[in-house]
């Protein structure tokens, strides 16, 4: 992927990973039409036809351009829409961190990808080339890793099944606003105290203590004779 990323310009590996986008939003189009999304659907579909037109089979990204923003969406999802459970976490070899019910997702979306159905030496071409080519669009996010997480297994794993069950829930469950959790403390600090616990005044500035009261005097001892 380092060596793929060194001698493929920028533009050629945005086309690249453009054209492939395009092809993905066949899956996308089943997907939301599965989970009942109308409005989701059909802007996929006239992404698929604007990109494969306008966009030169989708290496241009015309329809984003044009308004037409992405709808992701993949079977692993679908089932979750359906009730199915995530099931345990699982590590698929090539495509990385996954779930139960996703890795059954991953085995439908193989039948929604167009090139599946391509000749056999096309289809495999064309699976290494967008292997390598989102190995090297990822290659920023695996040196972030390296430097922040002290358990990569871990970090990986829940930024994995909290992103999918974000992705479940349409980014109802919001993080919650610090703002607020910072007012909420100062509020808790300016509470007057309780009734009959209320500190005394402090005297103002210049202006005498109140003097405590006079300690009666010791008589002397009589003077020896």
């Amino acid at each position: 992927a380092k060596g793929y990323k060194a001698v493929t310009p920028e533009p050629a590996r945005l086309a690249v990973t453009n054209f492939f986008s395009n092809l993905s939003d066949v899956g996308n189009f089943v997907n939301n039409v599965l989970q009942g999304k109308g409005v989701d659907a059909t802007e996929t579909m006239m992404r698929i036809a604007i990109n494969s037109v306008l966009g030169i089979g989708g290496l241009i990204d015309v329809a984003t351009a044009a308004g037409l923003n992405r709808h992701s969406q993949d079977f692993g999802l679908t089932l979750g829409t359906w009730g199915v459970p995530a099931g345990p976490y699982l590590v698929l070899p090539i495509y990385g961190p996954s779930s139960f019910r996703d890795s059954m997702g991953v085995a439908a979306s193989i039948y929604l990808d167009p090139a599946h159905y391509l000749d056999p030496a096309w289809r495999n071409s064309l699976f290494g080339v967008n292997v390598i080519n989102t190995r090297a669009n990822l290659l920023g996010a695996t040196d972030l890793l390296s430097q922040a997480a002290l358990d990569k297994y871990a970090f990986v794993r829940d930024a994995y099944s909290q992103r999918r069950q974000y992705l479940l829930n349409q980014g109802e469950n919001a993080l919650p606003s610090y703002d607020e959790v910072d007012e909420s403390d100062k509020a808790s600090e300016a509470k007057p105290a309780a009734a009959g616990e209320a500190a005394p005044a402090k005297p103002a500035a210049g202006e005498a203590n109140p003097a405590a009261p006079a300690t009666p005097a010791t008589p002397a001892a009589p003077a020896a004779p």
